[in-house]
């Protein structure tokens, strides 16, 4: 309800207790277990709950520190499943899914792959700015984008300078010419 309430209305509030719809345990180690909703009531008003608050600017950090423990928790989860994936067996195989190879590692899979590109050469002779690998492309553009950096630095100072060599150049002649103009006159 926003604002004041229309002439001749009644205002009801209802006080629910969240945890009398929603039953959980917990086992030995704190993990939370069960928790089945058991009443549309909880979940009208829980949804009515988080879609106040997300509009609301007030609640921007509680917002922000539930997409970071969204994030902490999948990344839990995920890492153990990562790791042993990066360690466990795998083996190449053809496009038609034939082994290639011995077994070996996604790690060193991985390692290849990524070795392959980057020495990997584009060879469009009508694409001349992107010859070469893909390594040498990246450095080139790095070089490129830190000389680039560099040298407006470079003119910027050399603006200043000459700027300030300018204007003080400009205050001598104007203070000449006045008093050449002064000794005009007093003759």
């Amino acid at each position: 309800m926003n604002g004041k309430p229309k002439t001749g209305t009644t205002i009801i509030k209802v006080e629910v207790e969240l945890a009398d719809y929603w039953h959980t345990t917990y086992d030995e180690f704190g993990n939370r277990i069960g928790g089945e909703r058991t009443d549309p009531i909880f979940e009208a008003v829980v949804s009515r709950l988080v879609e106040r608050a997300a509009k609301k600017p007030e609640y921007a950090s509680l917002r922000k520190r539930l997409a970071e423990i969204r994030t902490e928790m999948i990344q839990e989860q995920l890492a153990p499943l990562i790791h042993e994936a990066i360690q466990s067996s795998a083996q190449k195989t053809n496009t038609f899914g034939e082994p290639q190879g011995d077994p070996t590692t996604l790690r060193a899979l991985i390692v290849d792959e990524a070795k392959a590109t980057l020495a990997k050469s584009n060879v469009d002779r009508y694409d001349s700015k992107n010859r070469g690998t893909l390594l040498a492309r990246i450095i080139r553009e790095e070089v490129s984008f830190a000389f680039t950096d560099e040298l407006k630095e470079v003119i910027a100072q050399a603006k200043t300078e000459a700027t300030a060599a300018v204007q003080e150049k400009a205050a001598t002649v104007i203070a000449e010419t006045i008093t050449k103009m002064a000794g005009m006159e007093a003759k």
